[in-house]
C-alpha cells in the first residue's frame, strides 16, 4: 500500500506563512533542535497516521542532535542555551571520563539517556529545554487567536488550540495528556517524510544563521551543525606521504623518530579535525602512533610548527619529482588556498625558499591553535619526555 499523497490544504497561503515563521524571534536554539527531530522520527514512520511522542523522545533527538557541534566541534549554543549542561551529564552519567565513544554511538546514548535518566515526565514538562519551545514552535500557525495575549498565558492557549483546531488550522502536532505528550499531525508526518531532506536543510540553514551569532569567529561552520555520513579515507594522504619518505627521510615533528615506509605511522591532523573539519594536506603530517595516541585531539604547541613546515617543505620536493603533474598542481592548490603562499615555493628545492614556506605555516597556524583555544580545545600539548 502505497503512502497517501500530501493534503493539499497544507499548501494554502496560511500553512505556508506559518511555516516560514517557525524560527521567528529565537533566543535559543531549541526551535532547530525540535524540528529536526521531528523530521527524524517522520522520516523513520510508515507515513500512514499519526504519530504520538513523548516529551522524553523528544528531548533525546534534540540532544543527539545538539551533540557533535557541542561535543565534537566545541560549538556554543549561546547565553540563554542550556543544552551544554544536559549534554554534560549524559557524559558523566554514560562513560568514563576520557573516553570517545564515536558520534553515534554519542547520540544513542544521548536518546538512552533521555528515556531512562532525564528525570520526571513533569520534571521534563516544566524543565528549561522543553517548557517553552514545545507551544512556541507551533505558534505561527495559531497567529490571530495568540495576538495580544499576556505572555503567561499563551502556553496554556497554543496548547488547547492545539487540540480543538487540530484538524481546521492543521499544526505540526497537538499537545496531548497534560503537555506530556504530543501527537504530528498525519498529514504533516507525511509530508515530513516524504520532502526529509528538504525540511532538514531548509531547517540546518536558519540554525546556521543563528549559530554564526554565537559563534562568529569559528571557521567551517557549516560543516560542524550535522555530522558528516561518514569521514573522508585518508588513503590518498597516506599514499603521499609513503611516496614522501620512499624518496627523503622524514621526522615525527614532535618526537623526532624516524618515519619511514617500514615503519609504522599514523597520520595526524596538527590542528584537530573537529575544530577545522577538513583533511587538507597542508594540516597532516605523519608521526609515530604513540606519539600520536597521546596527542589525540590536543592543540600542539606553537613550538611545533616550524618543524612541521620543515617535514613538508622537504615531502613536497619529492612529490613535485614523483606526482604526475596534474595531480602535484591539485596538491600545489592546497597550500595556496589554505595558506595564501605563493605557488612558486610549493614544491621549491633551493633551501632560501624555506623561510617563506614557515612563514606561510606560522601566519596561519599560530592564529588558528589560538583560535581553537578559545573554543575550549585543551592544550598547549607536547610529548613527555622518555
Amino acid at each position: 500500500m502505497d503512502v497517501p499523497p500530501i493534503d493539499p490544504a497544507l499548501l494554502s497561503p496560511q500553512q505556508r506563512a506559518a511555516l516560514a515563521a517557525l524560527f521567528r524571534n529565537t533566543t535559543n536554539s531549541y526551535k532547530f533542535l525540535l524540528f529536526l527531530t521531528l523530521v527524524d522520527v517522520s522520516r523513520r514512520h510508515d507515513g500512514r497516521s499519526a504519530l504520538t511522542l513523548p516529551l522524553r523522545e523528544l528531548l533525546g533527538g534534540m540532544l543527539a542532535t545538539a551533540w557533535f557541534p557541542h561535543a565534537v566541534c566545541r560549538l556554543s549554543f549561546g547565553v540563554q542555551d542550556t543544552l551544554a549542561r544536559f549534554l554534560q551529564q549524559v557524559q558523566d552519567d554514560r562513560w568514563v571520563a576520557g573516553d570517545d565513544p564515536g558520534v553515534q554511538n554519542a547520540r544513542a546514548h544521548c536518546r538512552e539517556w533521555a528515556r531512562t535518566q532525564a528525570g520526571t515526565d513533569d520534571e521534563l514538562r516544566v524543565g528549561p529545554i522543553l517548557r517553552y519551545v514545545v507551544t512556541r514552535l507551533i505558534r505561527p500557525f495559531f497567529e490571530n487567536e495568540t495576538r495580544g495575549l499576556r505572555d503567561d498565558q499563551v502556553d496554556a492557549r497554543i496548547a488547547v488550540l492545539s487540540r480543538e483546531r487540530f484538524d481546521r488550522s492543521l499544526p505540526l502536532y497537538r499537545i496531548d495528556d497534560g503537555g506530556r505528550t504530543i501527537t504530528l499531525h498525519p498529514s504533516w508526518v507525511r509530508v515530513l517524510r516524504l520532502e526529509a531532506p528538504v525540511f532538514e536543510g531548509w531547517a540546518a540553514y536558519h540554525w546556521l544563521q543563528y549559530m554564526q551569532r554565537c559563534n562568529p569567529n569559528s571557521p567551517a561552520l557549516v560543516r560542524k551543525l550535522l555530522p558528516p555520513p561518514e569521514r573522508e579515507s585518508l588513503q590518498r594522504a597516506r599514499q603521499y606521504w609513503l611516496a614522501a619518505v620512499d624518496g627523503h627521510d622524514l621526522r615525527c615533528p614532535y618526537s623526532s623518530r624516524l618515519i619511514g615506509r617500514n615503519t609504522p605511522f599514523d597520520i595526524d591532523h596538527f590542528v584537530p579535525w573537529s575544530f577545522l573539519v577538513h583533511d587538507e594536506f597542508w594540516n597532516l603530517v605523519p608521526v609515530d602512533p604513540g606519539t600520536n595516541s597521546s596527542k589525540g585531539q590536543q592543540l600542539p604547541d606553537v613550538l611545533y610548527v616550524t618543524p612541521l613546515a620543515a617535514t613538508h617543505f622537504v615531502a613536497l620536493q619529492v612529490l613535485r619529482r614523483v606526482l604526475p603533474m596534474t595531480a602535484f598542481a591539485q596538491l600545489a592548490d592546497s597550500y595556496v588556498l589554505g595558506l595564501n603562499m605563493d605557488r612558486e615555493i610549493v614544491g621549491a628545492t633551493a633551501p632560501r625558499a624555506l623561510p617563506a614556506f614557515t612563514a606561510a605555516f606560522e601566519r596561519t597556524l599560530r592564529p588558528l591553535l589560538d583560535l581553537a583555544r578559545a573554543h575550549g580545545f585543551q592544550g598547549p600539548w607536547a610529548p613527555t619526555s622518555e
